[in-house]
C-alpha cells in the first residue's frame, strides 16, 4: 500500500469555498435580524456586518486553502495515518484491522466537482477523508473494506 503521504484533491478548496458562501449567506442575515430585534441599534448591526464580512473573507480566501494543503493521509499495511491542521496539528492513527466499514458519501456540491468523501468507521468512531477522486476512493474502499 501507499507509504507516502497523499494530499486530497485541489478542488476541495472550491467545494469548501461554496460551503462557506452558503453558510455565511444564511447565517449573516439571521444574526443581523436577531440582533436588530434585541437591540434596535443600527450601529451594532453595522459592526456585526463588518465583523462577519472580515470573517467571511478570511475563511473564503485563506482557511479553505490551508485546510486543503494541510490535510494528508497515508495508508500502510497495518494502519492509516491522517494529519490535518496548520496551527493546531492533529494526527490520527487508525489500525486497519479495527476498521468496521468504509463508505463513500457525496452531496450535490461535491458531486459537481467529481469528488467523494470516504468515511472510515471503527467500533468507537468514524473518520472522514474528504474530497477524494472517485477512482482513488474506490481503490481505498476495496483495499480497506
Amino acid at each position: 500500500m501507499n507509504s507516502e503521504f497523499q494530499n486530497i484533491s485541489f478542488n476541495a478548496q472550491k467545494v469548501w469555498r461554496i460551503h462557506t458562501l452558503i453558510l455565511y449567506s444564511i447565517s449573516t442575515p439571521i444574526l443581523l435580524i436577531c440582533v436588530h430585534l434585541l437591540t434596535r441599534s443600527i450601529v451594532i448591526n453595522l459592526l456585526i456586518l463588518v465583523a462577519m464580512a472580515i470573517m467571511f473573507m478570511v475563511d473564503f480566501v485563506f482557511l479553505s486553502k490551508l485546510k486543503q494543503e494541510n490535510f494528508k493521509y497515508k495508508i500502510n499495511d497495518s494502519f492509516i495515518e491522517i494529519t490535518s491542521g496548520r496551527f493546531f496539528h492533529k494526527r490520527r492513527l487508525i489500525p486497519i484491522d479495527k476498521i468496521a466499514y468504509v463508505k463513500q458519501k457525496e452531496g450535490p456540491i461535491i458531486r459537481k466537482y467529481n469528488l467523494v468523501n470516504l468515511e472510515l468507521g471503527t467500533v468507537v468512531d468514524s473518520i472522514e477523508i474528504p474530497c477524494l477522486l472517485p477512482k482513488i476512493a474506490d481503490e481505498l474502499q476495496r483495499k480497506l473494506g
